[in-house]
């Protein structure tokens, strides 16, 4: 398969958790899809895991050309299959990809407490 593009992303765990804090579910409700808001407060280190999650979206964002900040990050969802994570995508995110031509992402995502970090890349479909 032929790579189109290819997006990275690194996330600061604190300042995700600051944000969870100060803005709480109105944050949660527009960011992560259910299934990720159920994954990550199963997993011990739910910060970070939250942190991952925000990188991988940024990083398939970048991906698609669209600048992260918007609404966008709502119709991505990361889920995770035997831990390899895999990516779904909805609306206006779903129709910029199939106008690049990408028919798969392949996604990393990576932690520490102090950082998460994410490298996606868009395949030809």
């Amino acid at each position: 398969m032929e790579i189109v593009t290819l997006g990275t992303a690194l996330v600061d765990c604190a300042r995700i958790r600051m944000a969870i804090e100060a803005l709480g579910e109105r944050l949660l409700l527009r960011a992560y899809t259910q299934e990720e808001l159920e994954y990550c407060n199963s997993r011990p280190h739910t910060t970070e895991c939250y942190a991952a999650i925000w990188a991988a979206k940024d990083a398939v964002l970048k991906c698609l050309g669209i600048r992260a900040g918007g609404p966008e990050r709502g119709l991505i969802e990361i889920r995770f299959d035997q831990g390899v994570p895999k990516v779904t995508l909805q609306g206006v995110v779903k129709t910029r990809s199939e106008h690049l031509g990408i028919g798969k992402f392949l996604l990393s995502t990576a932690h520490t407490r102090l950082t998460a970090t994410a490298t996606a890349i868009g395949l030809r479909g």
